[in-house]
Formats: C-alpha cells, structure tokens, sequence
C-alpha cells in the first residue's frame, strides 16, 4: 500500500514542479522541441486518493491535449487517460475518467468505488428585501422633504 501512495504522491509533486517544461530533442541535422504544460484538476471521487491532471503539449504549431485521472484504493493505482476533446465540459470529462477509473478499482477490489454525489449549485438568491428597502428609502425622502416643503410654504 505504501508504494501506490508514494506513486500517487510522486506524480502530484511531479505535476506541481514541472507545471511548464520543454523538451529538446537534437536529432542530428534536425531539433525537435515541444513545450508542454501540466495542470492539476479537482476530482470528486470515492476512492482513498485521486489525481487528475491535463497536458497541453505544442510542437511546431501541433497542439495535443490529454486528460488523466490517477485513483488509488489500497495498494491498487489505476490510470485512464483520452485525448481532450474541444467544446466538451472539462468537469464532464474528468468525471468520465474517473467513473471508468473506478468501475476498474472496484473490479481489483473486490469493492465498489462510488464517486461521491456533486454538491447542489447555489441556487440565486431573490433580493426582495433590498428592493423593498431601496423603496422604502425613497419613500421616507419624499415625505420628510414633502413635510419640509410645505413647513416652508407657511
């Protein structure tokens, strides 16, 4: 169990030092570079420690994006990993992968791995209180400069 909790560590603290690098390759007449950037992704999941992580790797103009979600139960580490697909909600995909992920763990095992239900959205609050009060404010200025209007008139 140690040793995939030191993985699964190893690959955060990776994704945290190296959050941008570039690699150089020098093929004799030719040199290959590519520029890539790692970022750490919230994911919601039942199992004892997850990681999700996108890269964004450039190469002369060619762009490549991936996305990865890293889950651990016990002493088992799992890893699913798909191409980013453009226009697709980065939170539904990460979910994706970490429901694939799971339904693996829960196969080695031998329990089920849920991921924990999201968290309602705030729902807006109505402000029938501030406009009321704004009303009343309005109000209460016009009658005290209406009483001192007419205190002037007599």
């Amino acid at each position: 169990m140690a040793s995939a909790q030191d993985y699964l560590q190893s690959e955060r603290v990776g994704v945290e030092r190296c959050e941008q690098h570039t690699v150089t390759r020098d093929l004799g007449e030719d040199r290959f570079e590519a520029e890539t950037e790692l970022t750490e992704l919230s994911v919601r999941s039942g199992a004892e420690d997850g990681l999700a992580v996108r890269r964004v790797m450039e190469t002369e103009g060619n762009i490549q994006r991936h996305l990865a979600v890293l889950l651990r139960q016990g002493a088992h580490v799992v890893l699913t990993a798909e191409p980013e697909e453009e226009g697709l909600d980065e939170d539904d995909a990460v979910a994706d992968l970490e429901a694939a992920a799971a339904l693996i763990l829960t196969d080695l095992v031998g329990e089920e791995i849920l991921a924990p239900e999201p968290e309602p959205e705030p729902e807006p609050e109505e402000d029938e209180d501030a406009g009321d009060d704004d009303g009343d404010a309005d109000d209460d200025g016009e009658d005290e400069g209406s009483e001192e209007s007419a205190a002037d008139d007599s």
